[in-house]
């Protein structure tokens, strides 16, 4: 039984003694152990070079966990910024599409001698989308019934029909009722007709009451003629498409083909002194 015990004790102090030396070896504690108990560094140094070297491997292996919990925050940033700066950037490009549909309006040479305001497409007319739009511009702005209207390149695109506060309704040249004094704008012509709007779906008009000897040609661009008060002479209007004859040979008509087909209304011009000009000349 003694014998036993003192072999129990022993193997505990071979552990406890190794214990102290790997704690040693971890916090790197040397001691200079007199003789002749000196060959313990020597039995030690095994133990902290192998401790050394674990002890090394894991904590470059938690550097490398930092680095990588780091490394995909940051990849979460940049992709959250790069989300950011592709949204400015498509921002950006819808402004500068929009400054230049601006500029050409305000360049636009057939308004020199009008005042005239822009306007934002708010909506469409809710019967037929495509023969009228309401704009954000009413008679607190000056905007009057009648006042012609144009887009962004200059086109005629139709006339403000009904007038609100703040809003207002425009017809288009799509509408039928919509009707306008028209000139064959080649020198060696400038004959007179009549355009007049189309039903929906159709993407041709008509410009009749054309004298059954005037020269109108495919090709030939129509402009507005100025003969009526309420639009000013030269607005270009479309091109035509092909010329025949009607009320049995005594007049012409032209199909034309409007420059405002095809164009998506964003933003408009309203002349708004057009009407007050013609008042004073009168």
């Amino acid at each position: 039984m003694w014998h036993s015990l003192s072999k129990r004790w022993y193997v505990v102090l071979v552990i406890a003694v190794i214990a102290v030396l790997v704690i040693m070896a971890v916090f790197g504690v040397r001691l200079n152990i007199a003789q002749p108990f000196s060959f313990l560094n020597r039995i030690m140094a095994p133990f902290q070079v192998a401790t050394s070297g674990v002890i090394n491997f894991f904590a470059d292996i938690r550097e490398f966990s930092q680095d990588l919990k780091e490394f995909r925050q940051s990849k979460d940033y940049y992709k959250v910024k790069l989300g950011e700066l592709e949204r400015e950037l498509d921002r950006m490009q819808e402004i500068k599409v929009e400054n230049e549909r601006l500029r050409q309006l305000l360049n636009f040479p057939y308004l020199e001698d009008y005042e005239t305001i822009g306007a934002d497409v708010i909506g469409y007319f809710p019967e037929n989308w495509t023969s009228g739009v309401i704009i954000n511009r009413g008679k607190r702005d000056g905007v009057q019934e009648r006042d012609p209207v144009i887009t962004y390149n200059g086109y005629l695109a139709g006339q403000v029909e009904e007038v609100f506060t703040t809003t207002a309704h425009v017809h288009l040249l799509t509408h039928p009722s919509f009707v306008v004094g028209g000139l064959i704008q080649r020198e060696a012509s400038r004959a007179l007709g009549v355009v007049r709007g189309t039903p929906a779906g159709k993407d041709l008009y008509i410009m009749d009451n054309l004298s059954w000897d005037a020269d109108v040609q495919s090709g030939d661009m129509i402009i507005t003629s100025g003969m009526s008060e309420f639009f000013p002479k030269g607005l270009p209007i479309g091109e035509v498409v092909e010329v025949g004859v009607s009320d049995f040979g005594l007049t012409q008509k032209a199909t034309i083909k409007p420059f405002i087909a095809g164009v998506t209304l964003e933003e408009i011009l309203i002349i708004i002194d057009l009407q007050e000009k013609n008042d004073e000349g009168d």
